[in-house]
């Protein structure tokens, strides 16, 4: 929790100031999405707890990095 602004109003302003700013949101309190990437959005969320390979992939997604097994 941040104390001034959800993290996704601060995402919508920085996206506002570049459009193609990748976002990765990680949060424990909403249960209505299932962890995965928004291609239109450019939005990557996990849900907590995570695992380190989960965030890796988000991060290599986010910044179109070839995800290599």
């Amino acid at each position: 929790m941040m104390p001034e602004m959800m993290g996704t109003e601060l995402a919508a302003k920085l996206v506002e100031i570049n459009a193609d700013l990748p976002v990765i949101f990680l949060t424990g309190f909403n249960e209505e999405f299932e962890d995965g990437f928004s291609i239109t959005h450019n939005e990557y969320w996990l849900k907590k707890p995570i695992l380190s390979s989960d965030l890796d992939k988000a991060v290599r997604r986010a910044m179109k990095v070839d995800i290599q097994h």
